[in-house]
């Protein structure tokens, strides 16, 4: 489930960055033809209510997981959300 979010994420991160007209060498070289102009690209990414309620759900668990993280282990709050955000990335 938790990459499914990531997933969705990272689209809506990508479709917001075209949709703001930032230059294509800075975000989308790889993924875009080198041909393509610098005009904005309008794209419309519609989700359904179980992908939105999924979503919620992960961010809900993240939280109430550092949360504890914090109160138990009395760790800096720095410490933990370096910690989530290494478990996020090596998600594959």
């Amino acid at each position: 489930m938790l990459k499914k979010g990531v997933l969705f994420l990272t689209i809506a991160l990508l479709v917001s960055n075209l949709s703001l007209g930032i230059p294509n060498d800075v975000y989308a070289n790889e993924i875009l033809p080198k041909n393509i102009s610098d005009e904005t690209i309008d794209v419309e990414v519609t989700f359904t209510d179980s992908e939105i309620k999924a979503i919620s759900l992960e961010r809900e668990e993240i939280i109430t997981d550092i949360t504890k993280q914090v109160q138990t282990n009395h760790t800096s709050l720095d410490e933990v959300v370096a910690e989530s955000l290494k478990r996020l990335n090596n998600t594959p």
